[in-house]
């Protein structure tokens, strides 16, 4: 992973202990969030034409909801869930428009 910083500390048993610096650590746990948006983003663009995909995209984005983010993925994060609320009244709306009676 670029810009780990770790020290290694090997003890008098032979064990060995790896120490990062609390920047990395945040940046480790903040990666499975930042997949999610990403992975969010991603599947929004293509749900705009497949229902089915939208639904997982609303799936990603809600359960990314209040997990720290980095800045680029908090940006995809809010791009995704505009598409979703854009594109899922846009497919209620064109059922409606189509199949009303």
């Amino acid at each position: 992973m670029p810009g780990f910083a770790a020290a290694n500390s090997t003890a008098a048993d032979g064990s060995t202990a790896v120490f990062a610096d609390a920047e990395t650590v945040a940046d480790v746990e903040s990666a499975p969030a930042d997949a999610d948006a990403t992975r969010a983003f991603r599947t929004a663009i293509f749900g705009v034409w497949i229902p089915p995909l939208l639904l997982y995209a609303l799936y990603l984005v809600i359960k990314t909801t209040g997990q720290e983010l980095s800045p680029a993925a908090a940006r995809k994060y809010y791009v995704a869930l505009a598409i979703c609320l854009l594109s899922t009244a846009l497919w209620v709306f064109g059922y409606w428009f189509v199949f009303r009676m």
